[in-house]
């Protein structure tokens, strides 16, 4: 899959079933970092496992620190 292939659905799609965040917390806090959101350290490494492996971008160690709509951005301009 390439970063063509990327989009808000698919970000939201792999919080919900790697990290376990529910739909209607994305639609309040899409802004809001990892971190408020409740995404531990191991979250934080699985998402940057399953977003490289997926669309081959690596994503900062402040992954945590970043908002979903951070994560969009960055993975959908290729890093």
């Amino acid at each position: 899959m390439t970063t063509e292939d990327y989009g808000a659905h698919a970000l939201r799609g792999i919080l919900t079933a790697n990290l376990g965040l529910e739909d209607d917390v994305l639609d309040r806090s899409w802004t809001a970092s990892l971190t408020d959101l409740g995404v531990d350290s191991i979250g934080v490494l699985e998402l940057q496992t399953v977003i490289e492996q997926r669309y081959r971008v690596s994503l900062p160690e402040t992954t945590g620190e970043l908002s979903p709509a951070d994560i969009h951005d960055l993975v959908a301009n290729g890093g």
